[in-house]
């Protein structure tokens, strides 16, 4: 076999993950989009108001344990089961990891600018 064992550039790498991700995103809003006019389609034919519907709340960790850093919730609608909408939580940043540290010079001026 001849194989190239020559990996991905991390710039490379991230500028990838970056199109997956907003190609995922969009992928989610619109299919959102969908649930919600299906869902006040559905409420306007029992004749109730759209803005009063009945939903519920679920949401999981990606592993379990303290080890966790990621989480997503979803709110689904009662009647359909049709997610409405969702989060994606994390408690952990990289800039936060690899930044400078608060004993470093010019750490002040990256914290001021930085978003977890």
């Amino acid at each position: 076999m001849n194989l190239s064992h020559r990996g991905l550039h991390h710039k490379t790498f991230q500028a990838q993950l970056r199109k997956g991700v907003q190609v995922c995103e969009d992928t989610a809003a619109a299919s959102e989009a969908g649930s919600v006019r299906a869902v006040k389609d559905l409420y306007s034919d029992l004749g109730q108001p759209p803005n009063n519907i009945d939903v519920m709340f679920d949401g999981i960790w990606m592993t379990r344990g303290r080890s966790s850093h990621i989480g997503v919730g979803c709110i689904i609608e009662v009647y359909t089961g049709l997610v409405i909408d969702h989060v994606v939580l994390s408690n952990f940043c990289l800039g936060c990891t690899i930044g400078p540290k608060a004993s470093d010079e010019g750490y002040e001026d990256w914290l001021a600018y930085h978003e977890c």
